[in-house]
């Protein structure tokens, strides 16, 4: 299971449980804690969660949101000419995409 905060609005008390994250966000560096629902809500915020295996954008496809990741892992990755599943790179709890 895949948790990621995209930019899109959501209720203060749900975005407050993934508080400790953003605080090791770079995103969130300098904006101290107490002002997160003020900058959550400016962005639009939400939750939204994706089952494991799930592709969030296909290569080509143009996309105007970002996202942190707040639990599981994400994998950025290609296809080679013959097929093969190469891994571009990993993202962690914490990280922006």
């Amino acid at each position: 299971m895949l948790t990621v905060c995209i930019f899109i609005r959501k209720s203060r008390s749900i975005m407050e449980q993934y508080y400790p994250i953003l605080r090791k966000c770079g995103m969130f560096n300098n904006i101290q804690p107490r002002k997160y629902q003020e900058v959550l809500s400016c962005l639009n915020a939400s939750v939204r969660t994706y089952p494991r295996g799930s592709h969030l954008v296909e290569l080509g496809e143009p996309t105007r949101n970002t996202g942190v990741l707040l639990e599981g892992t994400l994998e950025e990755f290609l296809y080679d000419e013959n097929g093969n599943q190469v891994s571009i790179c990993r993202f962690a709890s914490g990280e922006v995409f």
